[in-house]
């Protein structure tokens, strides 16, 4: 489970099964509102990528979004496989 904390999503011992439900919900969320979900809007949900932290790696000043992420690849990886 995760708990919001000063706008920042904190683990609490997340078990596969509770990130796979909190990713469908994120990812559901999501379509619902903008009919289309991607990978990044999952990570953002999570509170895993921060909004502002997305810009210099589009800009290709970041080679690789992992060193944008609150987490790590472990974690990231996790999320992504529950999106699919």
């Amino acid at each position: 489970r995760l708990r919001r904390m000063s706008g920042r999503a904190i683990s609490l011992g997340l078990a596969m099964t509770d990130l796979d439900s909190g990713v469908a919900r994120i990812a559901e969320a999501t379509l619902a509102d903008q009919q289309f979900v991607t990978p990044v809007d999952v990570l953002i949900g999570l509170g895993w990528l921060l909004p502002d932290r997305i810009s210099p790696w589009l800009r290709g000043l970041v080679t690789s979004i992992d060193r944008c992420l609150r987490v790590g690849q472990t974690e990231a990886a996790g999320a992504l496989d529950a999106l699919q």
